[in-house]
C-alpha cells in the first residue's frame, strides 16, 4: 500500500523533470501526494474512474475534486495500487503521461522489493536468534519455517563465538562476513557478541586462523558439531567462559580443551575433587606449591623448563614435588594421580564455593 511520505517522494521526483502539477492517489481515489498540499485528502473523480476501468482517463472540466488532467493508473504485480495524474490541458501534459507512469511503477517496485528484503532480513535474523537459543529438537513448526527461509537444518553445524574485549563487535563484523560460505550464517547477539554458524569440515583450524588473523581483541570459542546448532553455541561460550579463567593468555578456546574438566565441574558436589588442593592452602607454604603445580601441569612435567619457569634449582624442584605429595597423597610422576591433582586444581581456579570458603576462612 502506497505510503504519504514515499507517495510525496515520487511527486517530488517527478515535478523536478516536468512543469506540471503532479498527484498521486491512492486505491480509493483519494489524493495522498501533490504539488499542491491544498488537494491532499481529497477524494479525485477522474483517479476513481482510471481505477475502476483500469485506463488512462482525460479531464477537460474541472468537477467532482478532479482538475484537467491525465490519470493514469500504476499497477504493481499486475494489480493497481493507485493512480499518478498529471494537471494541465490533456493534449498538453499527455505526452509525459507514459514516461511519468512507467517511472513511478519503477520506483514503487524498486521500493516494495526493499521492503520485502528488509522483511526477510528481519524474519531471518529473529529465527537465526531463536536458533541460537534452541536446544531441544525441532518441531514441524520450527522446520516450516526454516523451509521458507531456505536454510537447510540438517547440515551439521559447528557454532564459532566471537566475543570483542575492547569494544562492540560492529566494526568486526563486517570483516566476518567474508569468511561466511553458502549455508552458514553470522549474527550478532549483544553488542559485544557475535555467532557464526559454520559447516563442519577438517580444515576449521585453517577458519578459525583465517579469523583471529582478520580481527583483533577478540576471544573466540568453538563448539563441537552438532545436528542441534544451539548445542554447540552453549559450547561455544563455556569454552570461553572457561577459557579466560584457565588459559588467560589464550584468546582462542576450543570447548574438546575442557569438555572434560567442565563435565566434572557441572557434575555435583567437588568437595571430594577438591581434597588435595584445599590441603595445599591449609598447611602453609601454599602459594609456592600451588605455582610449582601450576607450572608442572603447564610445562607437561618438563623438569628443566619448570624449574628454568621458577628461576630454582632442580633438586628444589623435586623437593617441592615430594612436598606436594606428602600433603596431597598424590604422585605427580603417577598419570592418574597427576590428573587427579589437575582436576582439583582446575576446578579450583574455576572458583567453586568450596575453594572459596577455604580461601575465605
Amino acid at each position: 500500500m502506497l505510503t504519504y511520505n514515499f507517495a510525496q517522494q515520487i511527486v517530488d521526483r517527478m515535478m523536478k523533470v516536468i512543469p506540471y502539477n503532479v498527484n498521486i492517489m491512492d486505491h480509493r481515489g483519494v489524493i495522498i501526494a501533490s504539488g499542491d498540499s491544498l488537494r491532499v485528502g481529497k477524494v479525485h473523480r477522474g483517479a476513481f474512474e482510471a481505477i475502476e476501468r483500469g485506463i488512462l482517463i482525460e479531464v477537460y472540466n474541472s468537477s467532482g475534486g478532479a482538475k484537467p488532467g491525465v490519470n493514469m493508473p500504476i499497477y504493481y504485480n499486475n494489480e493497481i495500487v493507485g493512480v499518478i495524474g498529471i494537471s494541465g490541458n490533456p493534449k498538453v501534459v499527455g505526452p509525459f503521461a507514459e514516461l511519468v507512469k512507467i517511472t513511478a511503477e519503477l520506483l514503487i517496485s524498486q521500493e516494495y522489493t526493499f521492503k520485502e528484503k528488509r522483511m526477510e532480513e528481519r524474519l531471518k535474523d529473529e529465527f537465526l536468534h531463536q536458533w541460537a537459543y534452541l536446544n531441544q529438537e525441532y518441531d514441524l513448526v520450527f522446520k516450516e519455517r526454516a523451509k521458507v527461509l531456505n536454510i537447510n537444518l540438517n547440515i551439521e553445524r559447528v557454532a564459532v563465538i566471537v566475543k570483542s574485549i575492547d569494544s562492540v563487535i560492529s566494526p568486526k563484523f563486517d570483516k566476518l562476513r567474508i569468511k561466511i560460505s553458502k549455508d552458514e550464517y553470522l549474527i550478532r547477539l549483544n553488542p559485544q557478541t557475535c555467532v557464526m554458524f559454520i559447516k563442519f569440515s577438517n580444515n576449521m583450524e585453517k577458519l578459525i586462523e583465517g579469523i583471529s588473523s582478520l580481527i583483533d581483541n577478540v576471544y573466540i570459542g568453538i563448539g563441537f558439531k552438532q545436528d542441534i546448532v544451539g548445542l554447540s553455541v552453549k559450547q561455544a561460550f563455556k569454552s570461553i567462559e572457561l577459557g579466560e579463567r584457565l588459559k588467560p593468555n589464550q584468546y582462542v578456546y576450543n570447548y574438546k580443551e575442557f569438555v572434560l574438566i567442565h563435565r566434572i565441574y557441572e557434575g555435583g558436589d567437588t568437595k571430594e575433587i577438591l581434597e588435595p588442593i584445599l590441603k595445599l592452602i591449609e598447611e602453609g607454604a601454599g602459594s609456592d606449591l600451588i605455582n610449582t603445580l601450576d607450572k608442572y601441569i603447564n610445562l607437561n612435567g618438563e623438569i628443566n623448563l619448570v624449574a628454568e619457569s621458577l628461576h630454582i634449582h632442580r633438586n628444589s624442584l623435586n623437593y617441592r614435588l615430594q612436598k606436594i605429595q606428602d600433603i596431597t597423597g598424590k604422585n605427580t610422576k603417577n598419570y592418574l594421580e597427576l590428573f587427579q591433582l589437575f582436576s582439583a586444581y582446575t576446578i579450583y581456579k574455576l572458583g567453586c564455593k568450596e575453594a572459596n570458603n577455604i580461601i575465605i576462612n
